[in-house]
């Protein structure tokens, strides 16, 4: 760190207390006690990789907000769950992007990104934000999953189009939703509406202004969105050796090919046995008793194998996944109208093994 670097944190940090005296921040410490977050009932971690991206420019100096903005970011590392899941955090400032404090993403222990996070240093200059989304996004770059970037910033001196394009080429060339996440550490109505578009332009995301996270309940219900998504009412026996799934669903009618929601269906069950890595499973094929016996059983099959090559794709090991085609040999309820053949277009998630 050079002399004019330090120099500038003692500065920050002396403004920084002179507000307290004043009592111009709104930014309350945190307390100790938090714990890192685990799942609660009927909850899933549903991120696959994490990108932390901290605005340590000029204005957060001239407004004497950096030290209120790395509590927040210290609060935040210090709860995020201890799963499968890869992580990294990046620092950006108006200069060489070689100075910027830069932890890549990689499978992690997030004690390390706390540990960055208390040494995060107030560095100046410009704001360059376009360059940091397009230099933090390109870690997701041929990763798959769900992605979560999380932007600690006060979108200030801002360009506004060329960020929010930035952000949809990082969501492009990610292969699986990346959502965006905005904690809006300044007071400027500019900021504000920067950081919550940002928020916008993948579909997923949300925005935070800093005084709805300063406190224990706040940052918790921050973490549990960013990290944590729950189980659809139709998977509410997620925890059972036996899950069930709609054929229709999963996917178009007569069709292997999987629908996007079946996608997201399958990625609940992903998630389940990357959590619990000694379980197995076997993917079962059902039709109802339309069309001929012996193309119900291959269709059954082809499904059942579409689901297996997804969750592959999605990170769990080959010898993990079995699969079975029924066809119409094990109807689930009658075929006497079209409600009950839905029922018998189905395929059923078999789990066995150590949690």
């Amino acid at each position: 760190m050079s002399l004019s670097h330090r120099v500038l944190t003692a500065v920050c940090g002396l403004f920084a207390a002179a507000s307290l005296l004043t009592g111009c921040l709104t930014i309350e410490p945190l307390r100790d006690e938090s714990a890192r977050l685990r799942p609660g009932d009927g909850e899933y971690l549903r991120v696959d990789q994490i990108m932390i991206l901290v605005d340590v420019t000029g204005s957060t100096g001239e407004h004497h907000i950096f030290p209120d903005e790395k509590e927040l970011v210290k609060a935040f590392t210090k709860i995020m769950p201890d799963m499968n899941y890869e992580m990294g955090i990046n620092t950006f400032a108006g200069i060489d992007a070689a100075d910027w404090t830069r932890v890549p993403l990689r499978q992690g222990n997030p004690i390390i990104l706390n540990a960055t996070a208390n040494h995060l240093e107030f560095l100046g200059g410009l704001t360059p934000l376009e360059m940091a989304v397009r230099f933090t996004g390109a870690e997701f770059n041929g990763t798959t999953g769900l992605a979560a970037l999380v932007v600690f910033s006060d979108g200030r001196k801002q360009p506004h189009e060329p960020i929010l394009q930035a952000c949809r080429d990082v969501a492009q060339n990610h292969n699986g939703p990346l959502c965006i996440f905005t904690i809006n550490v300044g007071y400027g109505e500019e900021g504000r509406v920067l950081l919550e578009n940002m928020s916008q332009q993948t579909g997923c995301g949300r925005a935070w202004q800093a005084n709805e996270v300063n406190t224990p309940e706040g940052m918790e219900e921050m973490v549990r969105t960013i990290f944590f998504g729950r189980y659809p009412d139709q998977q509410s026996s997620i925890m059972e050796p036996s899950v069930t799934l709609s054929g229709d669903v999963l996917f178009d009618l007569d069709k292997s090919t999987l629908r996007p929601e079946g996608k997201a269906a399958v990625d609940v069950l992903v998630n389940r046995m990357k959590n619990r890595p000694g379980e197995k499973v076997v993917v079962e094929g059902h039709t109802c008793d339309r069309g001929r016996e012996a193309y119900n059983m291959d269709l059954s099959q082809r499904r059942a194998n579409a689901v297996q090559t997804y969750m592959i794709e999605q990170g769990i090991d080959t010898a993990r996944i079995g699969t079975q085609a029924f066809g119409e040999s094990q109807l689930e309820v009658s075929n006497t109208d079209e409600a009950s053949r839905k029922l018998n277009r189905r395929a059923e998630f078999k789990f066995s093994g150590a949690n």
